[in-house]
């Protein structure tokens, strides 16, 4: 076979380059960003297209462990890859378009640096991003910039680690935010959270993960689903008040019934406690919680008690609600010390 016969018949063999930019950019969007950059080496085509810079959803992943020799040269790689990615996407932000999505896993016990931080993150808004992720986990804590609580396009925003939220001394207005995420360990946030809440008048989805202190969901019209975990080990007596006419959906874990206060929560149809009763308190706070929930069909309840059983069951706990179940799943245990 002559060489110009095994060239034409390798050419049609490349079905890779034969492919349409939409196929190659469904089957792209499985990967991250710096593998996705990576796949253009597979084909001319593609490297000639730079199809990577057309994904509308931009992943990072940084875990400086395996980098024990000189981190501050593997960060400073990563940092110059970021910026050239997000760079990229500036023809597409003139045209009003971008990354829809920006991800970031970050972890790394040094080498680190807060200013090129936010430096992505505004980056992200600057090409209309409309959900950004990041889970942080640092020896640090770093704060997320101010400009995330004036986004005009951000609908998504899930936070984890260490990342903080700054002290707003201005009203926040996020007026696109349809989901909300913060898994924390900051012990002021829920003051913070509150201010932010009532400045998201959109919002359907909202999730918590943290120290929960005195917090007020009251100004959410649209909200369907609120998921709250408590992680503090210690009995509270701050308020926490969720009025949701619109919540359909409500998980709760904590330590403390009693200091919730739930108003207008006609439409919520499932909900699922975890809650731990002090012996040396009444169950009157469960009891409460549980009757402010009058239209609900499907109920999962598990209670855990220090030392032994009081004298509840399960009729107990349904009593109020039971009109309108369909499910109901009650579990007692003991914690012993």
């Amino acid at each position: 076979m002559c060489k110009s016969e095994k060239k034409s018949r390798l050419e049609e063999e490349d079905r890779l380059s034969n492919l349409t930019d939409d196929v190659l950019c469904h089957v792209l969007s499985f990967l991250d960003t710096q593998s996705a950059c990576k796949t253009s080496t597979l084909s001319k085509s593609w490297h000639h297209k730079s199809l990577w810079a057309l994904l509308p959803h931009v992943s990072f992943s940084y875990f400086s462990y395996s980098f024990r020799q000189n981190p501050k040269s593997h960060f400073q790689s990563f940092n110059r890859f970021i910026n050239r990615v997000l760079n990229s996407y500036q023809p597409l932000q003139q045209q009003n378009q971008g990354n829809k999505r920006f991800s970031l896993n970050y972890h790394s016990d040094s080498s680190f640096e807060p200013n090129q931080f936010n430096k992505w993150i505004r980056g992200a808004l600057e090409r209309n991003a409309e959900e950004i992720e990041v889970n942080v986990d640092l020896t640090m804590v770093v704060q997320v910039p101010v400009s995330v609580f004036s986004s005009v396009t951000l609908t998504t925003l899930k936070l984890q680690g260490e990342a903080t939220l700054y002290s707003l001394y201005f009203p926040p207005c996020l007026c696109s935010l349809k989901v909300l995420s913060l898994k924390m360990r900051q012990s002021d946030a829920t003051e913070l959270v509150s201010t932010l809440l009532s400045s998201c008048p959109v919002l359907e989805e909202f999730y918590f993960d943290g120290f929960c202190g005195t917090m007020r969901i009251t100004a959410a019209p649209k909200l369907k689903k609120v998921v709250v975990n408590n992680e503090s080990f210690m009995w509270s007596t701050e308020l926490f008040e969720i009025d949701a006419p619109s919540l359909e959906y409500f998980s709760l874990k904590d330590m403390d019934p009693e200091r919730y206060v739930v108003k207008n929560l006609d439409n919520v149809m499932e909900a699922e406690f975890s809650i731990m009763l002090d012996m040396r308190k009444s169950s009157t706070g469960l009891f409460n919680l549980l009757h402010g929930l009058s239209s609900v069909k499907s109920l999962h309840v598990n209670i855990s008690f220090e030392g032994s059983l009081p004298e509840i069951s399960t009729d107990d706990v349904s009593y109020g609600v039971k009109h309108n179940l369909n499910y109901m799943n009650v579990e007692f245990s003991i914690i012993v010390t």
